[in-house]
């Protein structure tokens, strides 16, 4: 497994190639300022670009090149999940951002 923070195609393929098989792209918090179920940037950095990760994961798909990609919440001075509202309320909130 490995942590990507910054999305660059041809370095991450590359470790695909390598060997590794689960990505971890950092990172999300799962709530806004105010504490509202929200996927939002991290308090480090900035929401994980979309685009670059899609095409990644298109390429290492047409590769036949099994890998598992996650999202990291909270770590690496990032805050930790907030657990002030209910799972049903997180997946409502995550179902509408994804």
């Amino acid at each position: 497994m490995g942590y990507v923070s910054i999305c660059d195609a041809d370095k991450t393929i590359q470790a695909v190639k390598n060997g590794l098989n689960v990505v971890f792209w950092f990172s999300i918090d799962l709530a806004n300022q105010n504490g509202v179920p929200a996927v939002v940037p991290s308090a480090v950095q900035p929401l994980p670009d979309l685009v670059c990760i899609a095409a990644i994961t298109n390429t290492l798909a047409e590769m036949n090149i099994p890998v598992t990609h996650m999202v990291s919440v909270g770590g690496w001075g990032a805050p930790d999940p907030v657990t002030t509202f209910s799972a049903a309320e997180m997946w409502a909130t995550w179902k509408d951002w994804n």
